[in-house]
């Protein structure tokens, strides 16, 4: 677990062996320095609310030149195993689950991206700041169009059509009492 805390050497795929102007000590070493970062996620195969943090994920990297450290922990017990231990003041028991070792900020289960930015870039953050509605709805379009567009018009027609028949039925109501 030392090793994961720290991000000891990992298995990196398509890498040379070795490059030709370092030592084996010194590849080693900028492996190690590649994969050293003050942030973790940690998730679970197949879980939505993980999946629906992933793009946040990849932006927030993008955006602040950060790297987050991503750990499955549904089918890695050693995993799960340094989740604890990073979660043991948090008390969240669950993914996703973040984590500033620099800050010692935490945030449990899906939130917003702009909390998430706050907390790689070691602002105060929210530990439990959900998404406004559900996990698909966090960004509305700006402008109606396309499926937002159509529904919106039906919902107009649909508001025309009970006012037409208040209307009516109003009408009808006024000629009956005034035939008694």
């Amino acid at each position: 677990l030392a090793s994961l805390l720290q991000f000891g050497p990992t298995i990196l795929k398509d890498l040379p062996e070795r490059a030709p102007h370092l030592t084996d000590a010194e590849q080693s070493s900028k492996r190690r320095d590649k994969d050293r970062t003050h942030l973790i996620s940690f998730y679970g195969n197949d879980c939505e609310m993980c999946e629906y943090m992933v793009p946040y994920i990849r932006r927030v990297e993008k955006e602040c030149g950060c790297k987050i450290r991503r750990f499955e922990t549904w089918s890695h017990p050693e995993h799960e195993k340094l989740r604890q231990i990073c979660d043991s003041r948090a008390g969240c028991g669950g993914v996703p689950f973040f984590y500033n070792k620099e800050t010692r900020r935490w945030i449990c289960g899906a939130t917003t991206y702009d909390n998430l930015k706050r907390w790689a870039s070691g602002k105060p953050c929210a530990p439990f700041l959900p998404p406004p509605t559900s996990f698909k709805a966090q960004e509305v379009p700006r402008e109606p169009g396309g499926p937002f567009k159509m529904i919106n018009d039906l919902k107009e027609r649909g508001k025309e059509a009970m006012e037409e028949r208040q209307r009516l039925a109003e009408e009808k109501r006024e000629l009956e009492a005034g035939k008694r």
